[in-house]
């Protein structure tokens, strides 16, 4: 009874009904309680560690975590123990780095040498999950890319699908929105997991939104529909897409309405980020209440009127669509690069915002794309051209920068911008669409 009782509070929490879900998993714990410790009560903490990560509660994820470990060290059990310190990895890794880390290895460390596929890919796609609502986002790839790897051998296509999902948000915060949305579609079409589809909606709503080319309003709602508790301050809850989608909408009043329950959520759990973002555009909209001192620092820096701190912050984390909102808050000078940047990405949307405040500024706006521009069938500029120009000759990223006087970073940005504007998926690709269209001269 009591085993039954841990296992439908899963189903239940995965379901929505969260009440039911912590009190079932209350009620089994209790029972199971009453008698001599037991696998069975390990287990059940450890599914009372699990629902109590997927609501993001920090304190109590580690405390029935710990339980969890404790009684399946004595009992020699390391399934439970690498599916536990997975879990509390996921809350642990946000506050406290080192920490979360050593948690997520134990995890891998027990899977692996238990040869517990499933729990490998668990830590796998949740590691890089984490790194990416921290903007790890460099390293986030590298663990989603593994995680996916590995599912795809193991014929796991839960995890799969799951880590497809957040590898889509990944490409959409580096600004690869083509790829990005490829991949969370096939993902909503092979999918019927919740979480799964959750984590593909957020990435399409981000990308719809800053696009201006998708029914926004669509993958919010649906996202609703999908998500555990609308106000658990997790990184892929859809409060984040409606509050940026009223900010750039000009809804101030609204925004700020149907985010204050979820951001007091985001600041009682102490989650960085998603308290950190909700503030950021709340205070877009006009509120004074200053954050929290520990939300995360791009977001920290650019309430504090540090728009360069902000930009560079966001430049180094490989997210240019933030990058350019940092710099639409400084000088004139900054305000043409975000223009630049938004136009590389073709965000129209906030391109029309920022050039609505320019003029107001006085600030002369470009006259549009250069003729060469505008002849260039896929719209690459004059730049572009001379990465493409490099990439033809297989140099390395580091290589195009030196030779062309540019940041590593800024020539990510162009190479991004080239593959999103010819709508290919890799650098081969677009070389082997410029060779065709015969794009390049050569002597």
């Amino acid at each position: 009874m009591s085993f039954n009782l841990a296992e439908l509070s899963t189903f239940l929490l995965n379901n929505k009904r969260v009440a039911e879900a912590e009190e079932a998993s209350a009620q089994a714990i209790t029972l199971l309680e009453g008698f001599p410790p037991s696998v069975e009560l390990a287990r059940a903490c450890m599914w009372r560690c699990y629902i109590k990560m997927m609501l993001r509660d920090f304190e109590e994820t580690v405390v029935w975590g710990e339980k969890a470990v404790a009684l399946a060290e004595r009992f020699e059990e390391p399934e439970i123990i690498a599916r536990t310190c997975n879990y509390m990895g996921c809350v642990v890794l946000t506050m406290d780095y080192k920490r979360g880390m050593k948690l997520f290895e134990r995890s891998l460390s027990v899977a692996r040498e238990a040869n517990l596929a499933h729990a490998i890919a668990s830590a796998l796609g949740n590691l890089g999950g984490m790194l990416l609502e921290d903007r790890e986002i460099k390293l986030a790839n590298q663990y989603l890319a593994e995680s996916i790897a590995y599912a795809a051998e193991h014929d796991n296509d839960y995890h799969l699908l799951e880590g497809k999902a957040w590898q889509a948000l990944a490409y959409a915060y580096q600004g690869r929105w083509a790829e990005a949305t490829e991949i969370a579609q096939a993902v909503l079409q092979r999918s019927d997991t919740k979480v799964t589809r959750a984590g593909a909606l957020f990435a399409l709503g981000r990308i719809a939104i800053r696009s201006g080319d998708l029914d926004v309003h669509q993958f919010i709602n649906e996202a609703f529909l999908h998500t555990i508790d609308v106000d658990s301050p997790r990184f892929d809850s859809p409060r984040l897409l409606q509050a940026e989608a009223f900010w750039l909408a000009g809804d101030y009043a609204p925004l700020l309405e149907e985010s204050r329950a979820a951001y007091d959520v985001a600041v009682k759990k102490q989650r960085p980020w998603v308290a950190g973002e909700l503030a950021f555009w709340r205070w877009k909209a006009g509120e004074i209440d200053p954050p929290p001192s520990w939300i995360a620092k791009p977001f920290a820096l650019q309430i504090a009127g540090d728009w360069r701190g902000a930009a560079k912050e966001w430049e180094e984390r490989g997210c240019p669509y933030e990058q350019g909102m940092a710099l639409m808050d400084g000088d004139e000078a900054a305000q043409l690069v975000a223009l630049e940047i938004f136009e590389r990405l073709g965000a129209r949307p906030i391109i029309e915002k920022l050039k609505q405040k320019m003029r107001a500024q006085g600030i002369r706006l470009p006259r549009g794309p250069r003729p060469a521009t505008r002849e260039n069938p896929f719209g690459l500029t004059a730049r572009e051209m001379e990465v493409v120009g490099c990439l033809i000759k297989g140099q390395s990223n580091n290589v195009i920068a030196k030779g062309l006087s540019l940041s590593t970073r800024t020539v990510e940005h162009h190479i991004a911008s080239i593959l999103q504007k010819m709508g290919v998926g890799s650098r081969s690709e677009a070389v082997a669409l410029v060779l065709k269209e015969n794009l390049l001269s050569f002597e």
